[in-house]
């Protein structure tokens, strides 16, 4: 196993480092040595980054480059041994092993404490560090920017120098699917009120290699950056003047940006590589008598393969720190909630359109940097002209603003603004309409790049038009979903007491109306409006619907009702004469301007969505006022698969069999067991040493509680300590004839119960024990579990204190060896079983399962009828298929052959030829040597490694 240790320390290169580039967001794949190719996604930034399979289980890289599953322990990330694979090509033995192993996002406490030490020590860096350097924000300031090679790592292109010279300078920029240079974004971000002119110089070679300034060392992802622009700093020194970069007369070079050689790891280019960043280097390097302070770096290329040169969004990005903005993701891992993600640069926008065109600036970091002074929401109809072109936006807030973008007040305030894909915004904004953006403003948070690291005290956020961030579109009003009403909602949960209405788009601008006079003026529900639920049925239209009440007041003439979105929901007025369901209908309200009315609602889907919401908004509006109402709901297919039936085998040898079994309507795949019952008693015991990080491969449990205190023989066992504690056992393979486990009080009283499940799924109290202080170390029989195949334990306490849980064992009357245990096969309704012991009796059972729109496999059947598969004793001498089988210790796998052939030799392949071993032939017995695990083999018996038709071969699936 591999142990990457998650501690933090300075480099001894003096580097202070705060901010830093997000992870790519997107997924990536990893070729690994043997061409398997597995896709992950990378989390993350500098100071701490993990990496999850695409499915979300935490792995990380083996002592030979695979990519293995992974845990945390003590703040370790160590591998498991078990490699990685794609979820479409996971055998059933790596399924077993994930089944209730916890996924990387139920590890955010350990992850945020890990990330929290690495902040503080951060934040903690020596007292004599100077605050940042003052860059300047208007004009056309000179900017340094070096091209460095490595000792071991070049720049690729001939022309490096003048590619990013255009990359940061030339208007226009087009190469590579670039819509403008860096300058060109600058421009567009404040109305060409900052134009900075980037010098490049180089590419120079620095005296070291990659690995040298970029390897993880000491839990920092990189080991020596900082020296990396000493070095760089020091080259350049040579070749031109570096005062004319100290504009302001500090003493320092404003701002150092370095590119590197090669890929970076954001990308995914590797543990040896750099991760992109802003940061500081103290202590007096000093050259031409000015001293190198703030620098940001990023890498000549963009991904993690191919040779594509980078865009300017990370380098926008980390300029953007040389400004002052901070980095508007959660920086320190703690949660998944809602951030500006793609909409700002500041957090992953820097990645859209593949990094060459990132979102401009929002309305608040122009108002933050001086580039956008906005205008105080008032009453009245508005016209919001596109930020892009115009570089206006409204700002709303309970009391007047004092319009400064550095020292708010009131700190908590909106920024409305138009975003719309035109100008430089063509490929940079994933969506359009209206967006409005939620500030917290804390001087605190700003200053330690933390602005959005709490969840419930966000600093910036998205008020997002359909109450999620799910998809850009829905984000912006009145966007995909037709939200027409805005209400401003207050950081304590509280709702600003007047809203925007009618807001609609003409061209590129949007409208909307404001008053916040008192009219009185509601539509409220009074029944709550339930989910939706339908299943989809393939040859049948089902329906679901409700009545809800509507009641308005002081709202006069016509109100109508109408659908916003696609067709799945229709509605009608409830009346004694009952009209059709419309998308919309009209109401004349009476003379007293009040109306009471019943509506139908029927959900009627057009297809099935399985987990995924079908939303839509119901819109209630009159000439003066408009309310919405959201609807939600679910059309999720209907279970369809059923156990299979399974035939008797087919192409019975000594040494294998074909299982086959019946097709089943909507299975996508199938679990195959085959087994050796020998008639002598068997057991299984479980231990909990890993229950801290999730119950056991199928077990279930609604807590993770261990004491390392109270214990058996591992040093962790299962803790009870709440009255809603359940544990669930597996479901055996075949019925017990008797449990045991081990019990052991800690200064509590109460009861404990074993429950089993019988054969209709329901519940049935087998057993219960009073615990008190006699109850020191207990082994504990329950005879009474005879018969049943699963079991549920839980524990009623009086007070303090837990029970101590430990050592489940379920007793059988027979003894089960499994050849394949639920091994999946893939859509096929056969399968070969080979490796098995010549004159055993096999038997075979198989389960179905389909799949839902995401492809995760559920709904998984019962065992089908056992079949019973006798062996004959001997080998066929006219087969050519080899014959292999498990050695009695478990341990190895053995091939035998029926004459030894002198000069021949077993030759093992990879399923794509080529040779991984070769072993001579001394005996009719060959132990196969240790191969990679989960992996599939051809072995071959010959005399050479050339194919011949006579020659005897066998496939092998090396799992131990």
């Amino acid at each position: 196993m591999k142990k990457l240790l998650l501690g933090f320390l300075f480099a001894l290169c003096s580097v202070y480092s705060v901010y830093a580039v997000k992870a790519y967001p997107y997924m990536l794949t990893k070729t690994q040595n043997d061409g398997t190719v597995v896709n992950y996604y990378l989390h993350g930034d500098e100071h701490f980054s993990w990496m999850t399979s695409e499915d979300g289980f935490l792995i990380a890289f083996n002592e030979q480059g695979y990519l293995e599953y992974a845990n945390i322990f003590d703040n370790l990330i160590v591998t498991s041994g078990v490699r990685c694979n794609n979820e479409s090509l996971r055998s059933s033995q790596e399924k077993v092993f994930l089944m209730g192993r916890p996924k990387a996002a139920s590890l955010a406490d350990k992850l945020k404490s890990i990330a929290s030490n690495k902040q503080d020590a951060i934040l903690k860096a020596p007292s004599n560090m100077d605050k940042p350097s003052k860059y300047p924000l208007k004009g056309s300031p000179k900017s340094l920017v070096i091209l460095v090679n490595f000792s071991d790592v070049s720049f690729t292109s001939s022309t490096a120098n003048q590619d990013f010279t255009n990359l940061l300078n030339q208007s226009g920029y087009s190469l590579n699917g670039g819509t403008g240079s860096a300058r060109d974004y600058f421009i567009a971000s404040s109305d060409s009120a900052f134009a900075p002119q980037f010098d490049v110089l180089g590419p120079y070679t620095l005296p070291k290699t990659q690995r040298y300034y970029g390897e993880e060392k000491n839990g920092s992802n990189d080991a020596n950056p900082g020296q990396m622009v000493i070095d760089a700093v020091a080259i350049a020194s040579d070749y031109v003047d570096l005062k004319q970069y100290d504009t302001d007369g500090d003493g320092n070079i404003d701002n150092v940006f370095i590119y590197y050689a090669g890929y970076n790891q954001a990308e995914g280019g590797g543990a040896n590589t750099i991760w992109p960043h802003r940061s500081s280097i103290y202590g007096n390097y000093i050259y031409d008598d000015v001293r190198i302070k703030d620098y940001a770096c990023t890498s000549e290329f963009r991904s993690s393969y191919g040779q594509t040169m980078c865009g300017i969004g990370t380098f926008c990005h980390e300029f953007g720190h040389v400004l002052g903005l901070a980095d508007l993701y959660v920086t320190d891992y703690s949660s998944n909630h809602d951030t500006p993600s793609s909409w700002d640069i500041m957090d992953q926008g820097s990645y859209n359109n593949a990094g060459c065109t990132p979102p401009t600036y929002s309305s608040f970091e122009r108002f933050y940097l001086g580039w956008l002074v906005p205008t105080q929401l008032t009453d009245g109809n508005h016209i919001l002209e596109p930020l892009i072109t115009s570089n206006t936006a409204l700002i709303h807030s309970v009391t007047p603003h004092n319009l400064v973008g550095q020292s708010p007040n009131p700190k908590e305030y909106f920024m409305i603004e138009n975003r719309q894909r035109i100008g430089f915004d063509t490929y940079g904004v994933p969506g359009e309409g209206m967006l409005v953006t939620h500030v917290v403003f804390n001087s605190a948070n700003w200053s330690n790049n933390r602005p959005n690291n709490d969840p419930d005290n966000c600093g910036i956020s998205i008020q997002c038009a359909s109450g999620t961030t799910s998809s850009p579109e829905y984000n912006t009003y009145p966007g995909a979903r037709n939200v027409t009403i805005c209400t401003f909602v207050l950081q304590d949960g509280t709702s600003m007491p007047h809203k925007l209405m009618n807001i609609r788009e003409e061209g590129n601008n949007v409208l909307f109306s404001y008053d916040s006079s008192e009219s009185g003026t509601k539509v409220e529900l009074t029944t709550e409006i339930d989910d939706f639920l339908v299943y989809y049925e393939k040859n049948a239209v089902n329906t679901d619907t409700q009545i809800v009440n509507f009641v308005g007041t002081k709202i006069p003439g016509e109100v109508t009702f109408a659908l916003s979105l696609g067709t799945n929901y229709r509605i009608r007025p409830v009346s004694e004469t009952p009209v059709d369901f419309a998308r919309n209908f009209t109401i004349t309200v009476g003379e007293d301007s009040t109306f009471n009315l019943d509506v139908e609602v029927i959900f009627q889907p057009r297809n099935c969505s399985y987990d995924k919401p079908v939303d839509d908004v119901i819109n209630v509006q009159s000439d003066s006022y408009q309310a919405q109402f959201p609807i939600t709901g679910l059309s999720r297919r209907p279970v369809y698969v059923v156990p299979p039936v399974a035939y008797e085998a087919l192409e019975v040898s000594p040494y294998s069999f074909l299982a086959n079994w019946s097709p089943v309507e909507d299975a996508m795949g199938y679990y195959l067991s085959v087994y050796n019952i020998k008639d002598e008693e068997g057991s299984e015991m479980q231990d909990f040493n890993t229950f801290n990080e999730g119950a056991p491969t199928g077990w279930e449990a609604n807590f993770n509680t261990v004491s390392t205190v109270h214990k058996k023989s591992a040093p962790r066992s299962v803790y009870f300590t709440k009255n809603t504690d359940v544990l669930i056992s597996k479901k055996y393979f075949m019925p017990v004839s008797k449990i045991s486990f081990w019990l052991q009080c800690a200064n509590t009283e109460g009861v404990f119960f074993v429950d089993a499940e019988d054969e209709n799924g329901d519940w049935k109290n087998i057993y219960s024990i009073k615990i008190d202080a006699s109850v020191r170390s207990k082994e504990v029989t329950v005879n009474e579990a005879n018969g049943y195949s699963r079991f549920k334990m839980y524990y009623q306490t009086n007070g303090e204190g837990g029970l101590a849980f430990d050592d489940f064992t379920a007793y059988f009357d027979k003894n089960i060896t499994f050849a394949l245990e639920d091994y999946y096969v893939m859509a096929d309704t056969s399968y070969i079983v080979n490796n098995l012991t010549s004159g055993l009796t096999y038997n075979y059972k198989v389960k179905a399962t389909d799949k839902d729109i995401q492809g995760r496999y559920e709904n998984i059947t019962d065992y089908s009828n056992e079949i019973i598969v006798e062996l004959p004793i001997g080998a066929d001498p006219n087969s050519r298929e080899l014959t292999i089988t498990v050695s009695e210790d478990k341990s190895s796998y053995l091939v035998h052959v029926d004459e030894i052939i002198e000069n021949s030799s077993i030759f093992i392949y990879t399923i794509d030829g080529v040779l991984v071993a070769k072993v001579p032939v001394t005996s009719n017995t060959v132990q196969v040597p240790t191969l990679l695990k989960g992996k599939t083999y051809v072995v071959k018996y010959s005399s050479n490694d050339k194919m011949k038709r006579k020659d005897k071969v066998g496939k092998l699936y090396f799992n131990l």
